[in-house]
């Protein structure tokens, strides 16, 4: 039996058939430092100009590195580099979802035009957008109590603070080189990398 891929489902059969971006999509959700959350395999920009306006190039990008490219030099954003190894089941899941989603907004967008008196087009983000979380170069989804290479050292640290006396999550993070990626037990739930204490690195701080 072959592994479920997300290319391979209608959802995104009919994305990736597509040679110019539709009316209607949604804008990138933004994570907590404001970059857009970029899906697996997004190969139009989808970049806010202005309210209701979405980046003037609709263009179909053919390579996802080619948008990420575009993302970087036409509107600045910072875009991190993406893990090492292919998407796990649950990543191929979650994006067909996301695939799923974004034709059907776009679908109801397209019949909101047609209809005599259109409510508009919803262009508002898609939430829990999905991101690859594979971190490891082989072998399954880390489990975050089996003592793999990939787990944080066991040493505590004082937790850095900024001037207002808050924690430095950024310092905190590059501290245990963690820096731009979620910890072992993050990626086993989904999650994106957190900023302060609700990462469970911060185990490794005193208060």
């Amino acid at each position: 039996m072959s592994r479920f891929n997300f290319k391979t489902q209608p959802a995104y059969q009919e994305y990736s058939a597509w040679e110019t971006r539709p009316d209607g999509l949604p804008v990138y959700e933004l994570d907590e430092d404001g970059e857009p959350i970029v899906a697996p395999g997004e190969l139009f920009c989808r970049a806010r100009i202005e309210d209701g306006v979405i980046c003037y190039n609709a263009t179909k990008q053919y390579q996802p590195s080619n948008l990420r490219n575009h993302l970087k030099t036409t509107h600045g954003y910072t875009i991190a580099k993406l893990p090492p190894g292919p998407l796990n089941a649950v990543d191929h899941h979650k994006t067909n979802k996301f695939y799923t989603d974004l034709v059907a907004r776009a679908a109801g967008n397209r019949h909101d035009d047609d209809d005599d008196e259109p409510d508009g087009e919803d262009i508002t983000p898609l939430p829990n957008t999905p991101i690859k979380t594979s971190r490891r170069r082989t072998g399954s989804t880390p489990n975050p109590g089996s003592g793999s290479q990939s787990s944080p050292p066991k040493e505590r640290h004082d937790a850095p603070r900024k001037k207002d006396g808050k924690p430095d999550g950024r310092t905190m993070r590059k501290m245990v080189g963690y820096t731009g990626r979620a910890c072992d037990a993050c990626v086993v739930l989904g999650r994106k990398a957190s900023g302060m204490y609700s990462c469970s690195f911060s185990q490794l701080y005193t208060n």
